[in-house]
């Protein structure tokens, strides 16, 4: 008796699926899984140093709406060409994988400056102040500005910002500001006077004798609107001065180093 074996030929095709950990993967035709997610950086500051971006996997292409704040092959960042705001960084892997991924990076103004002054309440009449400023190398701006100095009968009476600004590059810098209030000052006692200015009579018709420990100098008489109504250079320390000319109302009387307050009244 002869048996014979039938022998059937059974290929059974598996097929696995590889489901990837990060969110931005793809496999390619020979198998590879590629991920371009891009992790997470900043914010920086625009005065900070470079840094490089970092992805899930290397080899790819890095841009940025910034243009060349970013490195096209390293990854590496700087704020400084980046300049203040918020950038889109895009990290892309080509063929085979065909795959990409972006992160939205914020530059922040580097915040390092400051502009200070003694006093920010001061009256029109007075003297000059110097604004101190750090670091220093910035621009100081805004009415009444000279160089580093703040003259209130220049700005006016009212409220002034004076804006200091520092540039660090092309596309960064930082502001600093603070506000001025210039007074007219009908209050005497806003003033001081380190040569022991005196004026007698005061409230006057006329005449008024001004009195110094020390030579008076060039004095300037100003109207309460801040317009120079009489003007002249005293060598000695007393001087008698005619006003009769002037209407009744408040003057200011400036020296070098004082301020009074002058009433004409008839």
């Amino acid at each position: 008796m002869t048996t014979t074996n039938s022998c059937i030929k059974l290929t059974v095709t598996i097929l696995i699926l590889l489901t990837p950990i990060l969110g931005l993967t793809r496999t390619n035709e020979v198998g590879a899984v590629c991920d371009a997610t891009v992790f997470p950086a900043g914010p920086f500051y625009c005065t900070d140093i470079s840094s490089s971006m970092v992805a899930a996997d290397p080899g790819g292409a890095w841009t940025a709406s910034c243009g060349s704040c970013i490195d096209f092959v390293t990854g590496e960042f700087d704020p400084g060409i980046a300049g203040v705001g918020t950038h889109t960084v895009i990290y892309s892997m080509g063929t085979p994988c065909n795959t990409s991924d972006s992160i939205e990076i914020t530059v922040n103004s580097g915040n390092m400056v400051s502009i200070t002054t003694s006093d920010t309440s001061l009256c029109l009449l007075q003297d000059s102040i110097l604004l101190v400023t750090s670091p220093p190398g910035g621009t100081i701006s805004g009415n009444g500005v000279s160089g580093s100095y703040f003259h209130p009968s220049v700005a006016g009476a009212g409220s002034h910002s004076i804006v200091y600004t520092l540039v660090h590059s092309l596309e960064c810098s930082s502001t600093d500001s603070l506000q001025l209030t210039i007074d007219h000052c009908t209050g005497f006692a806003a003033y001081r006077d380190d040569k022991k200015l005196t004026i007698y009579p005061n409230p006057a018709s006329k005449k008024v004798v001004i009195s110094s420990s020390s030579q008076i100098g060039h004095i300037i008489l100003y109207s309460s609107d801040g317009r120079i109504v009489h003007q002249e250079i005293l060598e000695q320390k007393l001087a008698e001065l005619d006003f009769g000319a002037l209407s009744n109302g408040v003057y200011w009387l400036k020296s070098a180093n004082s301020v009074l307050k002058v009433i004409i009244e008839r």
